[in-house]
């Protein structure tokens, strides 16, 4: 359900959302509705302008919208990758 609440907010411009699991297959489940949702079913993967990556074996999940926001998928058991510009509000999904 967190992935798909976060949907709409991927449409904004110039914003910056992580997903953040305990380990990288937890963080990929909520990934993937969004992954299967936009890029395959809306058939954004189409879109040469969306930039995007999906290998969870390789903790490598993201996508980039040509209006400069971005998502992607992080995991806390790398807890020093989990620092941002903390220009904005954090919001936990």
């Amino acid at each position: 359900m967190a992935g798909k609440d976060l949907e709409p907010k991927l449409f904004l411009p110039n914003k910056m959302f992580w997903i953040v699991g305990p380990v990288y297959s937890l963080a990929e489940k909520e990934f993937r509705v969004i992954w299967q949702d936009l890029i395959i079913n809306r058939k954004l993967g189409q879109d040469k302008t969306i930039k995007r990556a999906y290998s969870p074996k390789q903790g490598n999940m993201w996508i980039e919208f040509p209006w400069g926001t971005k998502l992607e998928c992080k995991s806390a058991d790398h807890s020093e990758n989990l620092v941002g510009e903390g220009s904005g509000p954090c919001h936990y999904v």
